[in-house]
């Protein structure tokens, strides 16, 4: 159980029972965008003070009547949170004072979560009929279509970029997502979104879609984003707080690399080998190259020869405009105004020669990249237009 807090205790607690020094929403939500998108390091307060304060303590403050929606992406994502996503706020005590001991715990029922009161000996004495969530995976979105969500006032789509270890994005996600935000939304103007992620990959669909260049936001900053419909958009990088990322630091000093979005909130990216220094003059080794159009970014691949006659891509970024007609361009999305240019493809086909090869010689690590974000592209790229 998390330990209980003096939430009266003006030195440590605002009025709000949210703690000093601890990262809260009030700066983003300062900007009365209808989409928040908030990216940070793990732990770095954002799914807490978003369930807590603009979830909960607004249910509490309609006198019960505006609920939130939680999403995740997949159904069995929800089955984890069932009990943990209230934790928080039940085991440090912030829910029975804010109530002043009405309720005291959160219990999941059916694809919805209820305020009830325990006693000490963990009897149920009472229990809310209204719900303050409601559970939603995007997985399933096809399932909640019909009942109307009018109590809904806030969607939470939390870790809207997957973890690597998982099952990454769902084929056709984005369109899965607007589908589950106009079940819940309808035709009303009244709801407000917040999207949550950890700073695991800068390539995802959701920064694409929303025209995001996420390479140009700054830690720490709050950019907004104005839709032609009139709708506004707020990005925040969290900044790191001051009491989080010195004494657990300790735990990921062995590898850097690895432990900087744990402690820093640099985006996590995976080592990609670099080009050997021997082969820093390849020019002359380049049979041909590719272009993969990612966004803003070009990608150009050099397929080398080595000497004992092995073939390897050489992946960096393209900083002049691609003008040879000849060389192959890879797209992600299909272009009317192209359709009769031999060269232009959507994604890589295995069924042509030249993709095939390509595919193999990433399949089997025969390729060098520029930087890691290189790298992450690249392999974004691939994985998002099969």
């Amino acid at each position: 159980m998390a330990k209980r807090i003096n939430f009266d205790d003006r030195t440590i607690c605002n009025e709000y029972g949210s703690l000093y020094k601890k990262r809260n929403n009030e700066l983003i939500n300062s900007k009365e965008a209808d989409i928040n998108m908030i990216v940070g390091r793990r732990s770095n307060g954002k799914t807490y003070p978003t369930a807590t304060f603009d979830g909960v303590k607004r249910f509490i403050d309609s006198n019960y009547t505006e609920a939130f929606a939680y999403i995740r992406r997949y159904d069995t994502d929800l089955k984890a949170m069932q009990v943990d996503l209230f934790k928080g706020c039940t085991g440090n005590g912030w829910l029975s004072w804010y109530t002043k001991g009405k309720w005291n715990d959160i219990y999941y029922c059916r694809g919805k979560w209820y305020l009830r009161r325990l006693n000490d000996d963990h009897e149920v004495e009472e229990k809310m009929k209204n719900p303050v969530a409601y559970a939603f995976a995007i997985n399933r979105c096809e399932a909640y279509k019909g009942p109307d969500y009018l109590d809904i006032k806030m969607i939470l789509f939390d870790e809207f970029i997957p973890m690597k270890a998982e099952r990454g994005y769902i084929p056709g996600e984005w369109k899965l997502w607007q589908n589950l935000v106009s079940t819940i939304v309808r035709e009303r103007g009244d709801v407000t979104i917040y999207m949550i992620a950890n700073t695991i990959s800068k390539n995802s669909i959701y920064f694409d879609k929303y025209k995001i260049d996420i390479d140009k936001i700054e830690q720490g900053s709050i950019v907004v984003y104005k839709f032609k419909s009139g709708g506004k958009m707020a990005l925040e990088y969290c900044k790191d707080s001051d009491d989080v990322s010195i004494e657990s630091s300790k735990y990921f000093e062995i590898d850097d690399s690895d432990a900087n979005m744990i402690t820093k909130g640099t985006w996590e990216t995976a080592d990609y080998p670099t080009l050997p220094k021997k082969y820093r003059k390849y020019k002359s080794r380049t049979h041909m190259s590719f272009f993969m159009h990612h966004g803003s970014k070009v990608i150009q691949g050099d397929i080398l020869s080595t000497e004992s006659g092995m073939s390897m891509i050489y992946f960096h970024l393209k900083t002049t405009p691609v003008k040879k007609k000849y060389d192959y361009e890879y797209f992600e999305t299909w272009d009317i105004e192209r359709m009769d240019e031999p060269n232009f493809r959507i994604g890589f086909n295995p069924q042509y020669q030249l993709d095939k090869i390509i595919l193999t010689l990433i399949k089997n690590n025969q390729c060098y990249y520029q930087n890691p974000d290189v790298g992450e592209t690249v392999k974004y790229f691939i994985e998002n237009t099969k």
